[in-house]
Protein backbone atom coordinates (compact mmCIF):
# COMPACT_ATOMS: atom_id res chain seq x y z
CA UNK A 1 0.00 0.00 0.00
CA UNK A 2 1.07 3.93 -0.25
CA UNK A 3 0.24 6.19 2.45
CA UNK A 4 -1.21 9.74 1.43
CA UNK A 5 -1.96 12.45 3.79
CA UNK A 6 -4.01 14.55 1.55
CA UNK A 7 -6.72 13.76 -1.15
CA UNK A 8 -4.90 14.68 -3.87
CA UNK A 9 -1.94 12.64 -2.97
CA UNK A 10 -4.09 9.53 -4.35
CA UNK A 11 -3.04 10.20 -8.13
CA UNK A 12 1.01 10.08 -7.29
CA UNK A 13 0.46 6.90 -5.09
CA UNK A 14 -1.60 5.24 -7.17
CA UNK A 15 0.95 5.60 -10.11
CA UNK A 16 3.62 4.52 -7.73
CA UNK A 17 1.85 1.00 -7.29
CA UNK A 18 2.37 0.88 -10.98
CA UNK A 19 2.45 -2.65 -12.30
CA UNK A 20 1.90 -4.50 -8.72
CA UNK A 21 -1.66 -4.88 -9.15
CA UNK A 22 -3.82 -6.69 -10.58
CA UNK A 23 -6.99 -5.13 -8.96
CA UNK A 24 -7.44 -2.41 -6.99
CA UNK A 25 -9.69 -1.94 -3.92
CA UNK A 26 -10.38 1.83 -2.80
CA UNK A 27 -10.38 2.24 0.69
CA UNK A 28 -13.91 4.44 2.47
CA UNK A 29 -11.11 6.27 3.77
CA UNK A 30 -11.67 10.45 3.17
CA UNK A 31 -8.28 10.95 2.55
CA UNK A 32 -8.48 9.10 -0.75
CA UNK A 33 -12.33 9.00 -1.19
CA UNK A 34 -13.25 12.00 -2.62
CA UNK A 35 -15.32 12.70 -6.09
CA UNK A 36 -12.13 13.78 -7.64
CA UNK A 37 -10.48 10.62 -7.21
CA UNK A 38 -13.40 8.04 -7.83
CA UNK A 39 -13.79 10.13 -11.12
CA UNK A 40 -9.70 9.67 -11.72
CA UNK A 41 -9.53 6.30 -10.94
CA UNK A 42 -12.40 5.50 -13.20
CA UNK A 43 -10.68 7.22 -15.96
CA UNK A 44 -7.35 5.76 -14.31
CA UNK A 45 -9.14 2.18 -14.34
CA UNK A 46 -10.17 2.68 -18.06
CA UNK A 47 -7.18 3.20 -19.30
CA UNK A 48 -5.09 0.55 -17.51
CA UNK A 49 -7.85 -1.92 -17.95
CA UNK A 50 -7.67 -2.79 -14.55
CA UNK A 51 -10.53 -4.29 -12.47
CA UNK A 52 -11.38 -1.86 -9.76
CA UNK A 53 -14.17 -1.53 -6.74
CA UNK A 54 -14.63 0.97 -4.45
CA UNK A 55 -16.86 1.19 -1.37
CA UNK A 56 -20.59 2.87 -2.35
CA UNK A 57 -23.38 2.63 -5.07
CA UNK A 58 -21.85 5.80 -6.37
CA UNK A 59 -18.95 5.02 -6.98
CA UNK A 60 -20.33 2.20 -9.28
CA UNK A 61 -23.09 4.52 -10.89
CA UNK A 62 -19.96 6.99 -11.53
CA UNK A 63 -18.43 4.66 -13.66
CA UNK A 64 -16.32 1.95 -11.57
CA UNK A 65 -16.42 -1.24 -11.90
CA UNK A 66 -17.26 -3.08 -8.66
CA UNK A 67 -18.76 -0.94 -6.06
CA UNK A 68 -19.33 -2.98 -2.04
CA UNK A 69 -22.42 -1.18 -1.08
CA UNK A 70 -23.47 -0.77 2.50
CA UNK A 71 -27.32 -0.92 4.04
CA UNK A 72 -26.46 1.21 7.25
CA UNK A 73 -29.64 1.28 8.29
CA UNK A 74 -30.22 -3.25 7.60
CA UNK A 75 -26.98 -3.04 9.30
CA UNK A 76 -27.76 -1.22 12.39
CA UNK A 77 -31.35 -3.01 12.90
CA UNK A 78 -29.52 -6.72 12.79
CA UNK A 79 -27.09 -4.58 15.87
CA UNK A 80 -30.33 -3.91 17.79
CA UNK A 81 -31.80 -7.15 17.20
CA UNK A 82 -28.18 -8.99 18.37
CA UNK A 83 -28.36 -6.54 21.49
CA UNK A 84 -31.87 -7.11 22.06
CA UNK A 85 -30.65 -10.82 22.57
CA UNK A 86 -28.27 -10.56 25.15
CA UNK A 87 -30.00 -7.67 27.27
CA UNK A 88 -33.31 -8.60 26.97
CA UNK A 89 -32.74 -12.53 26.59
CA UNK A 90 -29.69 -13.40 28.37
CA UNK A 91 -27.82 -14.75 25.68
CA UNK A 92 -24.00 -15.39 26.28
CA UNK A 93 -22.57 -12.97 23.21
CA UNK A 94 -19.65 -15.44 22.72
CA UNK A 95 -22.36 -18.20 21.93
CA UNK A 96 -23.85 -15.92 19.22
CA UNK A 97 -20.29 -15.60 17.73
CA UNK A 98 -19.56 -13.15 14.91
CA UNK A 99 -22.31 -12.49 13.14
CA UNK A 100 -21.71 -11.26 9.32
CA UNK A 101 -23.73 -8.12 7.87
CA UNK A 102 -27.13 -8.32 6.56
CA UNK A 103 -27.52 -5.53 4.02
CA UNK A 104 -24.15 -5.37 1.94
CA UNK A 105 -24.52 -5.14 -1.69
CA UNK A 106 -22.43 -6.16 -4.37
CA UNK A 107 -23.02 -3.52 -7.86
CA UNK A 108 -21.75 -4.30 -10.46
CA UNK A 109 -21.23 -1.58 -13.63
CA UNK A 110 -22.10 -3.44 -16.79
CA UNK A 111 -20.91 -0.66 -19.05
CA UNK A 112 -17.09 -0.19 -17.32
CA UNK A 113 -17.25 -4.30 -17.78
CA UNK A 114 -17.40 -3.70 -21.26
CA UNK A 115 -15.16 -0.50 -21.88
CA UNK A 116 -12.40 -2.66 -20.18
CA UNK A 117 -13.31 -6.20 -22.32
CA UNK A 118 -13.96 -8.30 -18.81
CA UNK A 119 -16.47 -10.91 -19.75
CA UNK A 120 -19.05 -11.30 -17.90
CA UNK A 121 -19.89 -14.90 -17.00
CA UNK A 122 -22.93 -16.30 -15.58
CA UNK A 123 -21.06 -17.34 -12.02
CA UNK A 124 -20.72 -13.80 -11.94
CA UNK A 125 -24.12 -12.03 -12.47
CA UNK A 126 -25.52 -14.56 -10.13
CA UNK A 127 -23.59 -13.03 -6.68
CA UNK A 128 -24.16 -9.39 -7.97
CA UNK A 129 -27.12 -7.14 -6.26
CA UNK A 130 -27.57 -4.74 -8.73
CA UNK A 131 -25.93 -4.85 -12.66
CA UNK A 132 -25.69 -0.96 -13.35
CA UNK A 133 -26.68 -1.50 -17.47
CA UNK A 134 -24.70 0.02 -19.98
Amino acid sequence: GERIDRPEDFPHAFRRLGEKMDIFLMAADPLAYSMENVAWLEARCLQDRLLCLAPSRNAAKLGILLAVDVDSEGIGDQAAALVSRILDHGENPAAIGVVPPLGTRLILNMRTAQRIGLPVQSQLLSVVSEVIAP
